[in-house]
């Protein structure tokens, strides 16, 4: 169900989520992951994500910690590795244990 806002115009107010869906499933055929690894073949939503994805083949570890020197793929793995290293807990005050 849609309804024209200017006659002269296509321009179309969509009244439900299954009309909205509807339109950009038909409207809009892009593929939502239009980047691929030429080696596995996963695909993926943006040119980071698939550089990010890339290291896993290559064994390119760019991200160093500080306190161990242990190498890691992601920055976020390592932050996440140096808590080990400096005891934080930052999700503590959420859950007692």
């Amino acid at each position: 169900m849609y309804q024209r806002l200017n006659h002269q115009a296509s321009i179309l107010v969509c009244f439900s989520r299954q009309d909205l869906s509807t339109h950009n499933s038909t409207t809009h055929k892009q593929d939502p992951r239009p980047y691929r690894c030429d080696q596995c073949g996963r695909q993926f939503s943006t040119c980071a994500y698939l550089s990010q994805h890339r290291r896993i083949h290559s064994g390119i570890k760019p991200y160093v910690c500080r306190y161990c020197d242990r190498k890691f793929t992601q920055l976020s793995h390592v932050q996440q590795h140096e808590r080990i290293h400096t005891g934080e807990k930052p999700y503590n005050s959420i859950c007692k244990l």
